[in-house]
């Protein structure tokens, strides 16, 4: 195992505390954090960190995290050593220890030969089997991400949204081509099934959508929304026993319409105001919609969106920041941190 690492945090959402640690060499990773957080304007109800002050912790062992939560450099060459061997021999019961109180969520650099060797010229860094430090993860309930970008999606997954009681997704789309790539997505994941819908919901949906509907999972509208169309479906999904977890996607794309309506030569006249302004207010209830909802059923409700990132304003992505929850830019970030939350739910039901 590589010495060196850091941690940003912590996250809270009154179920959790959360803390998401680095196991890397070098800062970098933690203002990269500390960037996402300026960037996206976070639903964690906290005061996003200025990066020149974020709490990241370069230099700092697993142990000295654990005993300490605090930064603490080495002071020569030889203590970074005598710690990483002292790491090396207590992961195990350390990962333990914090998982008991934290939720933690890990990016480990040095999985792969050409990391580790890349860790040791930039620190000096030892590396560890991937597959001991996989297993302690495991062991111990720790969630391990792949990237900073699915640290950061996770750890406000688990700050937003109550843990899944399964696997068991739908997908609500209003545009064809993202459900597909995010059927996709939760195919490769063994903790997630789009489940088939049950008969009975199936029919209840029918009700709302045109004949041209998918008939299936992904609910596709295709294109046959009224004014009340998304809440009185994602209302009929969620509340389903038959289903754990919804990811919406699609908030927004009305909202983009009235953008281009609003920035045309004939705005506000000729009624383009009122189209605007309704249009806008629709996708502020759509988000409302689903923050009322995963509270009333104690579901994962995910909504998922390019405009959180291209235009973080837009009233869509807006209103779900609003609502106390994170809009996540795309489907498959989405399924990747529902993924995670299911397979710590597991853990903890154990």
């Amino acid at each position: 195992m590589e010495y060196g690492g850091g941690c940003v945090g912590p996250f809270s959402n009154g179920w959790f505390d959360i803390w998401i640690l680095f196991r890397v060499a070098g800062g970098s990773p933690g203002w990269q954090v500390a960037g996402l957080f300026a960037l996206i304007d976070s639903a964690l109800h906290q005061d996003r960190p200025d990066p020149t002050q974020c709490r990241v912790a370069r230099g700092v062992g697993l142990l000295t995290l654990h005993r300490t939560m605090a930064c603490t450099a080495p002071t020569s060459a030889s203590e970074v050593f005598c710690r990483a061997s002292k790491c090396n021999r207590l992961m195990g019961r350390v990962l333990v220890a914090l998982a008991v109180v934290l939720t933690l969520v890990i990016v480990k650099g040095g999985a792969t030969e050409a990391g580790a060797k890349a860790a040791a010229s930039h620190t000096g860094a030892l590396a560890a089997n991937d597959k001991v430090f996989d297993g302690a993860c495991r062991a111990a309930g720790v969630v391990r991400a792949a990237s900073v970008e699915e640290a950061f999606d996770t750890a406000a997954c688990f700050a937003t949204q109550p843990l899944p009681r399964g696997g068991r997704t739908v997908i609500l789309t209003t545009a064809g081509g993202w459900g597909v790539v995010t059927s996709d997505a939760l195919y490769r994941c063994p903790e997630l099934s789009l489940v088939s819908l049950p008969d009975d919901l199936r029919a209840a949906i029918d009700e709302k959508l045109p004949p041209r509907w998918s008939k299936g999972n992904p609910v596709d509208c295709a294109g046959g929304e009224t004014r009340d169309t998304i809440p009185e479906v994602l209302g009929l999904i969620a509340r389903h026993p038959g289903v754990d977890a919804v990811i919406y996607l699609g908030i927004g794309i009305q909202s983009n319409q009235a953008r281009l309506m609003r920035e045309g030569s004939f705005y506000p006249d000729h009624g383009l105001e009122r189209i605007v302004a309704y249009h806008e207010r629709q996708d502020a209830r759509f988000a409302e919609a689903a923050a009322e909802l995963s509270t009333e059923t104690g579901k994962p409700i995910l909504v998922a969106t390019e405009l959180a990132i291209a235009d973080p304003d837009n009233p869509g992505p807006r209103a779900v920041r609003e609502s106390g929850r994170y809009c996540f830019p795309t489907g498959n970030r989405a399924v990747a941190a529902l993924a995670h939350m299911v397979r710590y739910s597991q853990f903890r039901n154990r």
